[in-house]
């Protein structure tokens, strides 16, 4: 099948379309997760001021990871929204 140009565009403006639409749906459900974490750290702090013991404080150690990971990967959808607006 050979497409023209016109046909060619459609298409390419058809998939960003639908990727931008996935890319927002990822996006929210990464802010959702935000509430979570915070839960999760704040359980984790109870933990460790209670029992103050190795495995809480490995605990805090993966939850320090965790937000940086979550934070980092904020970033980088903060980046792809500013290109895909770019790009629109």
């Amino acid at each position: 099948m050979i497409l023209g140009v016109r046909g060619c565009v459609h298409l390419f403006v058809q998939e960003f379309k639908n990727q931008r639409t996935l890319f927002q749906s990822l996006q929210s459900e990464l802010e959702s997760h935000q509430n979570e974490i915070t839960s999760l750290e704040e359980e984790i702090q109870q933990l460790d001021a209670k029992y103050h013991s190795p495995e809480s404080g490995a605990l805090v150690k993966d939850s320090t990871q965790l937000h940086k990971k979550y934070d980092t990967t904020l970033q980088k959808a903060a980046k792809v929204r500013k290109q895909m607006t770019l790009l629109c």
